[in-house]
């Protein structure tokens, strides 16, 4: 896996030994473990079926709506990659909902 942070980020790193061996020791880390693991896993879900069933518009719009300053902080060829549209597309709606204001 291949990880590139954009912005300052601080990042926690543990190996999954030791992550198993909290989950057996303390009931309140395993509880932890479940409960973000579940959540990774229904964002994962989530995206999948936007990025599939959505527009480009409404993959946008939808982004817009949840992230809104990320716009200033992550170069737009970024923002179009995740979204799953070209550059110039982005660009466009990007346009859009400026001149919509």
């Amino acid at each position: 896996m291949y990880l590139q942070a954009l912005t300052d980020t601080e990042a926690l790193v543990i190996e999954y030994a030791v992550l198993n061996k909290l989950f057996d020791q303390y009931k309140i880390w395993e509880r932890w473990g479940r409960l973000f693991f579940t959540q990774i896993l229904i964002g994962r879900a989530q995206r999948e079926i936007e990025m599939l069933t959505l527009s480009a518009e409404e993959r946008f719009q939808l982004f817009v709506n949840r992230q809104p300053t990320i716009l200033q902080q992550i170069p737009q060829k970024q923002l179009a990659s995740y979204l799953g549209m070209t550059p110039e597309t982005f660009s466009r709606l990007r346009k859009k909902v400026r001149s919509s204001k």
